[in-house]
């Protein structure tokens, strides 16, 4: 929160300090400084850390121009539009604002959610460079309503206005978005009888021009858009929940969908992780799993479905491969220009290039994170583990080997053992042996944590072990962990995945009343079907079979889960949670409480 504070003053500074450029004395009010200056100073932020916290959370997943990342900055006694950006990659809100935000609301997470929206329509308009239309609004409101302005500037104004309208529905749409992606329950916004579009419109527009329509028809126009949108919205988390249980062919579709909508950096992300995932598959096992490499979407829940065989693949197989490599890479690298401080972009691109062999752009990208997020050097396990892996293979320093071992040991030296992930021991050990070393340790390290691995890692584990009876009994030891972290799903479905859906519009069928999106795909003679009933509940069909029921109602207390169904197999950070995985179903965890359960159809 200090810090926060400092960037106030820090502002003030930066005002004076470009105070001799032509550009500053020409436009003052493009800094930061001149509102803290002129308009009664920055509200703490100590007083705020609610308000922080939300801006953080839209800010982390929406799309940012070659800038800096922005900051927010509550400015108390501002006049004109409640909240505005700045060309100089700054947010400001009014106190206005903030009131009108929590006016009325039935309690926290509804006044959070609409300044989420908020502060993303602004992201928005900060990440496509689009500062017109908010010089606009404080022209309209300062000037023109008050008859300051002549006629032929209103109509210069007017002829613009199509393209400002678009921007402010564009703004609108992606707001929306980002709200939804940070985890707020955007559905509040669009519900009639505590109606905050309209109360926020005819805030931010207190009167009609010529410029601006009525607040009730721009609200009924944005209430379609944003239905529409969350339409689409369905479309990115569908996709997310197919790649989860590996159908990553079928993700695909479902992506792209969302990626017509909004063409942001998570949707190339997961494109590129659902090509990198497709190419692990066709890979010969002892090339894909020879280390333990991150895939952000989906890290451990993939690879335990796989098993490992000594088959190598055929030629054919290995050029997929390198095809899917290709479109994985084409696809992250696009994620990183959406945002060139995308921690997780970086991270896949590293691991695309790194299965390519292309060492240099692998080190390029694993190089690139670090020095835009400097933060992670020293305390992010995943970044520098993958690092010394990429550097070991890097044939153009003769001590590239010891490098890496020496981040490993550094790493191991600097953090308690059970701070460590098992995919850094296995790394670790993999390293090692490449060299002939022994890697003992790291190994015995591993059996500690064996319940946590995926199968087929825990296997080539289960090899290293020296005694015939430790062989046997982490052989036994992986079994167990199937059995009893595999339980049946324990809640009753309104329609069982693999169950017929070409019957729905019969009034006797599960799915009749529940409201319909249809896709369709018709150069892959592919269709599908999202079913969502009147409590959110969702089902998806493909090609008339639902595949997965997603459980939203009457999902009980987490405590209580977990004493009747035990520790999941696998935990995993996704969205804006956790995922735990039992197999053919899951539970998705928010701020410990059942968001959702996924329930997919059992492989034939």
């Amino acid at each position: 929160m200090i810090r926060r504070l400092n960037k106030c003053i820090l502002a003030i500074f930066l005002l004076w300090s470009v105070g001799s450029s032509a550009h500053a004395l020409e436009h003052p009010n493009h800094n930061i400084g001149f509102y803290i200056k002129n308009f009664g100073g920055c509200i703490d932020p100590e007083t705020l850390p609610n308000v922080y916290d939300v801006f953080t959370k839209v800010r982390s997943v929406a799309e940012v121009n070659h800038r800096d990342s922005p900051e927010l900055f509550i400015i108390k006694d501002l006049p004109g539009p409640p909240a505005f950006v700045l060309p100089d990659g700054n947010l400001i809100l009014t106190q206005q604002a903030l009131d009108v935000v929590y006016k009325d609301v039935l309690d926290q997470e509804e006044g959070d959610t609409r300044l989420a929206f908020v502060l993303g329509h602004e992201l928005a308009h900060l990440a496509s460079d689009d500062y017109w239309s908010s010089e606009v609004k404080h022209l309209i409101q300062s000037k023109a309503l008050s008859g300051e302005i002549n006629d032929s500037i209103l109509e210069q104004i007017e002829r613009d206005y199509d393209d400002v309208k678009e921007s402010e529905f564009k703004a609108d749409d992606k707001g929306f978005l980002y709200a939804a992606m940070a985890g707020f329950p955007v559905e509040i916004l669009l519900d009639h009888e505590n109606d905050f579009l309209s109360y926020w419109v005819a805030q931010t527009y207190t009167q009609s021009s010529k410029t601006h329509p009525e607040a009730t028809e721009r609200t009924e126009l944005l209430r379609i858009r944003l239905q529409q949108a969350k339409d689409a919205l369905e479309f990115f988390y569908m996709g997310v929940r197919l790649a989860h249980f590996g159908r990553y062919q079928d993700a695909i579709y479902f992506f792209r969908e969302f990626q017509k909508v909004f063409p942001g950096r998570e949707v190339f992300n997961n494109l590129g992780v659902c090509y990198l995932q497709m190419a692990v598959k066709k890979m010969p096992p002892s090339f894909a799993y020879h280390y333990w490499l991150p895939c952000i979407l989906d890290n451990k829940t993939v690879i335990d479905r796989l098993n490992v065989s000594p088959i190598f693949r055929d030629r054919t197989q290995i050029e997929i491969a390198k095809d899917f490599l290709e479109q994985s890479a084409n696809y992250l690298e696009t994620a990183i220009k959406k945002d060139p401080a995308y921690r997780i972009g970086y991270i896949n691109l590293a691991v695309a290039y790194f299965y390519l062999d292309e060492i240099y752009k692998a080190r390029a990208a694993i190089e690139d994170v670090r020095e835009r997020i400097p933060r992670l050097q020293s305390d992010d396990y995943e970044v520098e583990s993958l690092r010394a892996l990429i550097i070991s293979k890097d044939l153009q320093r003769s001590d590239n080997w010891s490098d890496a071992k020496k981040i490993f040991s550094d790493l191991a030296n600097d953090h308690p053992s059970d701070a460590l992930p098992p995919s850094f021991y296995y790394n670790w050990a993999r390293l090692l042996e490449d060299r002939g070393r022994s890697a003992e340790m790291q190994w015995q390290e591993l059996t500690k944590q064996i319940d946590k691995l995926p199968r087929p890692i825990a296997r080539i584990l289960c090899e290293r072990l020296e005694d015939p009876s430790a062989i046997e009994e982490c052989l036994e030891a992986i079994n167990e962990s199937d059995t009893k972290n595999r339980p049946t799903f324990p809640k009753p479905l309104p329609i069982q995945p693999g169950s017929d859906a070409w019957q729905s519009e019969q009034a006797e069928h599960p799915l009749h009343n529940w409201r319909k999106l249809t896709l369709s795909w018709p150069g892959k003679n592919i269709s599908a079907e999202i079913y969502r009933d009147s409590q959110s509940n969702v089902a998806l069909a493909m090609d008339g079979i639902v595949e997965m029921v997603i459980l939203r109602k009457n999902l009980g207390p987490l405590k209580q889960f977990l004493q009747e169904n035990g520790p999941p197999q696998h935990k995993q950070e996704i969205l804006n949670g956790e995922l735990w995985s039992y197999g053919h179903w899951c539970v998705f965890i928010e701020q410990d409480r059942i968001k959702e359960f996924w329930v997919v159809r059992k492989p034939l």
